[in-house]
């Protein structure tokens, strides 16, 4: 053997040794792999057998055809017994055999719901596996419910998102196929979802939207109505025209690869509104915003079985807020809330005007369905509360106000230097909260998860990455609702309750900011009424509130909490294009200050001394404040802060004259969620 061939064997060898060695490590990763996934069934199913398995049986059991058949009739009430609306008939008509089910509409809500409805067993594997990667890898949550799990949520379970629903889910919708064919299952759920507007079922959808029997519906038709089941409250034809035609689209796209199909996309659906023909309820039309509210919280929760319902909504204190809406002069509209701090239940919402369509109970409610731009108003909740949760600070922080290349100016173009942060928040200065948000940003906090922790639910992946946030300047904005949840979990020691309008129901509970930071961020707000933005409130009783404006004027925000109440108000237009102006001391306060006397809240502070005291000797978790103070000192010219640093008098004039020649401002820029870089006001 010569030594070429010589090396040609080793090397020979030598590669054979390599892949013998990636061989045998994959077929080990492939077996330790399969062993984790055998011990994770193995421990799902003792946990399954332990927590659920008697529950899922009890249901499945007990399951009758009648449980997925809504009710006829529901009554509404007032917290004082009084009745707020009554449903009856709660359906007009129906799909009455699973023969009358139209190819388009089959075609059309498998397309769009579960494309693999006949196929699967009530749980479809892949779509959990491709909904599991795409909310790893990306903002946007999927969900992977089959049209039988949604039947089933629909029927035995809320619209609470914890896996302890989702693994019921799972399970009994395993128990609802082994029940009723697939027919059925797609039957009773065309019958039972939810269309917006108090229709239910594609058979009164298909009479209230177009007009006209399920049977005669077009495939764009179709698609339209299906296209709400995804999200009712955000794309609801009447107020979200363009999210559903966006949705309506996507829907075809699919029955066309799914069935051969070739249905334009470039149609613009056209609505045959019938509101007469779902005239089913009885009400009264000076509490509109009360009821449209209630009938959308009943479907959230999936309780329109339910043939009584409590609600916690004050009937004098409804028909009073929504009489100042009605008084406000077109085009301004407005958004108003009032929830009990002692529960975090809702006791007063609207948010439209009684002459919007006769007063309908299917008018635009910009209290939870409308997202405003919401200026200030979002500070405390955003920048001084997190601020506060995470920095070892209390309201006498010393911070510097003043302005830089791409800082947001003041509304009245003035500085004010060094102040603590208490009078930063009394006297909304932009500059300090936005420094504050940016400083937090770079030191790897991300505020907005405290608002993802309170469902606001209009947050935009743009979002994350503007700083513009931090006073105000969202891709979409919040609704009166949100505002005024997140400022009652400041009133409730940082505690976020999901608000809710039904008595009887216990809504989630979440530990949003420390009980400190809730107490510092009250203490913060509790001048702006008194010395402040707000300050021809003038309260007769504690409060802590905040002010917001947005560019020129076209939305004013106030919101605040005593101890008793948290109160969330909006006032602007639907269109910033009309002629019209409003201010945080205007209108908004006006409103605001009505409602407060009205409600004659209790005068005792937000926080008892005891409790204060109680807070303040607990042991907190907060990051060492010392590189905050070194920003903001920085910040400061040198003459203000030499009392500080020396007291030697050549080294003061040094440093007085080096001021001239040395900046020490910050190049931050400040981006808009639309990707502008510009100044704010």
């Amino acid at each position: 053997m010569n030594y070429g061939d010589y090396l040609k064997m080793k090397k020979s060898r030598v590669a054979r040794k390599i892949l013998r060695k990636v061989r045998n490590f994959i077929l080990n990763t492939i077996v330790i792999v399969l062993f984790i996934l055998i011990l994770l069934i193995i421990g799902f199913y003792f946990y399954y057998q332990v927590n659920y398995k008697d529950y899922v049986d009890e249901v499945v059991e007990n399951m009758s055809y009648e449980d997925f058949v809504l009710q006829d009739n529901q009554t509404l009430y007032f917290s004082n017994g009084e009745q707020m609306l009554l449903y009856s008939p709660y359906q007009k008509e129906t799909i009455t055999s699973t023969s009358e089910i139209t190819d388009v509409i089959r075609n059309t809500t498998l397309a769009a719901e579960d494309e693999r409805f006949y196929s699967h067993n009530g749980v479809d594997i892949k779509s959990i596996i491709r909904a599991a990667i795409s909310n790893l890898t990306s903002s946007n949550v999927q969900g992977a419910s089959t049209i039988t799990q949604q039947l089933t949520k629909l029927t035995y379970l809320s619209n609470e998102k914890t896996y302890d629903r989702k693994i019921k889910e799972i399970f009994i919708a395993m128990g609802v196929e082994e029940r009723l064919d697939k027919d059925e299952i797609l039957m009773l759920y065309l019958n039972r979802v939810y269309f917006y507007n108090g229709v239910y079922g594609i058979a009164d959808a298909s009479r209230f939207y177009f007009n006209k029997s399920y049977k005669d519906l077009t495939y764009d038709e179709a698609a339209s109505l299906i296209a709400i089941i995804n999200s009712p409250t955000k794309l609801d034809p009447i107020n979200h025209y363009e999210d559903n035609q966006a949705r309506k689209n996507r829907i075809i796209e699919n029955i066309n690869r799914l069935y051969d199909k070739d249905i334009s996309t470039n149609l613009d659906t056209v609505f045959d509104i019938n509101e007469e023909y779902n005239d089913t309820y009885t009400y009264s039309t000076d509490t509109t915003g009360a009821i449209s509210y209630a009938l959308y919280d009943i479907e959230q929760n999936s309780l329109e079985d339910a043939s009584e319902i409590t609600t916690t909504i004050d009937y004098d204190l409804q028909v009073y807020i929504e009489s100042l809406v009605d008084e406000l002069n077109d085009p301004l509209e407005a958004a108003v809330v009032v929830i009990d701090n002692n529960t975090g239940k809702v006791l007063a919402i609207d948010g439209s005007k009684s002459s919007e369509d006769g007063g309908s109970i299917y008018s635009l409610n910009r209290a939870y369905q409308s997202p405003r731009q919401t200026g200030s108003s979002i500070k405390p909740l955003l920048d001084y509360g997190v601020v506060f949760d995470n920095y070892d600070i209390d309201t006498s922080f010393e911070v510097y106000d003043t302005g830089g290349t791409n800082i947001p100016s003041n509304s009245n173009n003035t500085h004010l230097g060094k102040i603590t942060i208490k009078k930063a928040v009394t006297n909304s200065v932009n500059t300090i909260a936005f420094r504050l948000y940016s400083y937090m940003v770079d030191d790897g906090i991300v505020p907005l998860t405290y608002l993802e922790k309170m469902n606001f639910s209009y947050l935009d992946e743009k979002d994350y990455s503007a700083l513009a946030v931090s006073i105000g300047g969202f891709t979409y904005g919040a609704t009166a609702l949100e505002m005024a949840s997140g400022y009652a979990t400041l009133a409730n020691s940082g505690i976020y309750r999901q608000p809710t309008a039904i008595a009887d129901l216990d809504t989630d509970e979440v530990r949003v900011y420390s009980p400190l930071a809730a107490y510092l961020t009250t203490d913060a707000l509790s001048e702006v009424a008194i010395y402040g933005t707000a300050k021809k409130l003038n309260p007769s009783v504690p409060l802590s509130c905040k002010t917001g404006t947005t560019n020129d004027n076209k939305d004013a925000w106030l919101c605040g909490y005593t101890k008793d109440y948290s109160i969330a108000i909006w006032v602007g237009a639907d269109s910033s294009n009309e002629s019209y102006s409003v201010k945080s001391s205007g209108e908004v306060l006006t409103m605001f200050k009505s409602i407060l006397e009205y409600l004659d809240p209790v005068n005792e502070p937000i926080y008892s001394d005891e409790e204060v005291e109680e807070i303040t000797s607990r042991s907190y978790t907060r990051r060492d404040s010392t590189d905050l103070s070194d920003y903001f000192k920085a910040l400061m010219p040198y003459s203000e802060t030499i009392e500080e640093e020396t007291t030697d008098e050549t080294t003061i004039q040094d440093q007085i004259i080096d001021q001239n020649i040395i900046s020490t401002e910050p190049n931050i820029e400040i981006v808009y969620p639309d990707g502008s870089v510009r100044p704010a006001n």
